[in-house]
């Protein structure tokens, strides 16, 4: 039998609620400043020094122009639209910036991004900020019945509703501003929406399954319901794919999965593209191996769902030991036809082996720990082999019996939850949105 694991917990940081200022204080506290440049168009304008965190809420496509700006865990690439959609109904994404220390072109890139005379009133302005972000409102007219749903949304649609402000005008120190379709707040704000918080070892977390991507690490994410176990491998997701080719992601939470609809234990694998950015019903994928249980708990069928789980673990070790052999044999099946393009593809592919070629693993379970799905927890763990266990503790049930005879070489990481309070959408619904999204494309 395996030696007791010793855990070796981040140090716990609970996110506290803001205290109350006095109306003196107010204008020492965080702001920004925006630059209107139509109705649906606006730069984001940001000093490190006066506003390190921001919330969105909306739909918009964002745009890097100058500096280094993270959503949700996301790094936004430069000068590349990335699409934002956040529901009233789920905590509003934090934008956190970051100072970039050499930053080239980038009057260049304003210019791509304005009109002439846009451009010329800015020129002079931009270089005494540290981050620039083009902000392009948009609605999806195909999920805009999802989107707005009155009950959950009767505060957001009041600020969203409010006139737009003045268009060619630089609208300086500010906590809150109505965007078109997006709203944007400082966290000192009187904004009532939600804002999604988490304990700052998330990112220690991330840091240490970055660390081992090129080891192909296989990382498994558990904890009682209501922890946050979703949000975390969202921001894992985000905070890693840019790193990998591609990223492997078992989901066998057969409630409330990633990716798919209820009742389905899936493989999916992922790359770039795939960011989770918008909310869980509108982030459906194809997967490229499920298996049917028809049922949203695995207490009914638990030896069908860890078969299942056996099955898409060999697919996934499969794919681990071609995934070379597959490029191999991409670039010498066009090299005939196109030996100019074959060269760049073999000169990019060399670069991205020596920066980081692993094939992660990321595991995700339901939060049914208790009676026999601690059971299933034990007979899970053995079957995956973990090299990391991602434990979101619980208030109230902060251990879990499975988790005491991991091996030595298992990476043990405990973490505070990322979510205080309930969700405002019932399970049954997220379900139902999820098969009416499905439906409706």
């Amino acid at each position: 039998m395996a030696s007791a694991r010793k855990w070796f917990p981040l140090a716990p940081r609970p996110i506290s609620s803001r205290p109350e200022v006095s109306s003196a204080a107010l204008a020492a506290l965080p702001t920004f400043d925006v630059y209107r440049v139509s109705s649906e168009l606006s730069l984001l304008l940001l000093r490190s020094s006066e506003t390190p965190v921001l919330y969105l809420s909306g739909h918009a496509h964002l745009t890097l122009v100058k500096g280094r700006c993270e959503v949700f865990g996301y790094q936004l690439p430069l000068m590349k639209r990335t699409p934002v959609t956040c529901c009233p109904w789920n905590p509003a994404y934090p934008l956190t910036l970051s100072t970039q220390t050499k930053a080239k072109g980038v009057l260049g890139n304003l210019k791509q991004c304005l009109k002439p005379e846009d451009f010329a009133l800015m020129e002079k302005k931009v270089l005494s900020y540290d981050a620039i972000v083009l902000i392009e409102s948009h609605r999806e007219n195909d999920m805009e019945w999802l989107l707005q749903m009155e009950r959950f949304s009767s505060t957001y649609n009041d600020v969203i509703a409010a006139p737009p402000s003045t268009t060619h005008t630089l609208h300086s120190h500010l906590q809150m501003i109505n965007l078109q379709s997006c709203l944007l707040f400082t966290e000192s704000s009187d904004c009532q929406l939600e804002k999604l918080e988490y304990p700052t070892n998330w990112k220690e977390s991330v840091s240490i399954v970055s660390n081992a991507l090129a080891t192909h690490p296989k990382v498994l994410i558990c904890g009682s319901k209501g922890v946050g176990k979703s949000t975390f491998l969202r921001y894992l997701l985000n905070s890693t794919l840019h790193r990998c080719k591609n990223i492997a992601v078992l989901d066998c939470d057969l409630g409330q999965p990633e990716f798919t609809v209820s009742g389905i234990v899936s493989l999916h694998i992922l790359s770039t593209k795939d960011i989770s950015l918008q909310p869980i019903h509108l982030n459906l994928k194809r997967p490229h191996t499920s298996y049917f249980i028809g049922d949203i708990a695995s207490k009914h069928q638990p030896h069908v769902v860890l078969q299942a789980v056996r099955q898409l673990l060999s697919i996934y070790q499969a794919l681990l030991k071609d995934s070379h052999v597959d490029d191999d044999i991409e670039t010498s099946t066009n090299s005939s036809h196109h030996p100019v393009q074959n060269s760049f593809a073999l000169l990019e592919r060399e670069r991205d082996r020596n920066n980081n070629d692993g094939f992660p693993l990321f595991v995700n379970l339901d939060g049914w720990t208790k009676g026999m799905g601690e059971d299933i927890l034990s007979a899970l763990i053995p079957i995956v082999g973990p090299s990391h266990v991602i434990h979101l503790r619980s208030l109230k049930n902060s251990d879990l019996e499975p988790l005491s005879n991991l091996p030595q070489s298992c990476v043990a990481v405990e973490l505070e939850p990322g979510r205080i309070t309930p969700s405002k959408v019932h399970g049954v619904d997220m379900r139902n949105l999820r098969f009416s999204y499905v439906f409706s494309n």
